[in-house]
């Protein structure tokens, strides 16, 4: 009886030693998954063009407020720039239409 008591809390034991490790290895995906998050956050704002700035660059008219609108397109291509993304074939193509 005593042998089958011991032999049910190694089981226990083993079974929550395996839950611990699936949680750390959870924790460790889901730390992953948020600073993913939030370095694509800051890539999507820092890079992506606004639909709104691409209709005021193409169609408003040129005056003060226009020079803000430049301004804040080559904030995104100096941005774009400045990162490490001269392995993209898609920079590349564009960055020959902009430099």
């Amino acid at each position: 009886m005593l042998l089958s008591f011991r032999d049910h809390l190694n089981e226990i034991k083993t079974e929550m030693t395996s839950l611990q490790e699936r949680s750390l290895e959870m924790n460790a995906c889901l730390s992953n998954r948020k600073k993913l998050q939030s370095l694509m956050k800051n890539f999507m704002e820092s890079a992506v063009l606004d639909p709104q700035l691409i209709e005021d660059i193409c169609n408003k008219e040129i005056n003060e407020q226009y020079v803000e609108y430049i301004k804040a397109l080559c904030q995104k291509l100096d941005y774009l720039k400045n990162q490490n993304l001269n392995d993209s074939s898609t920079f590349k193509e564009l960055g020959k239409k902009f430099y």
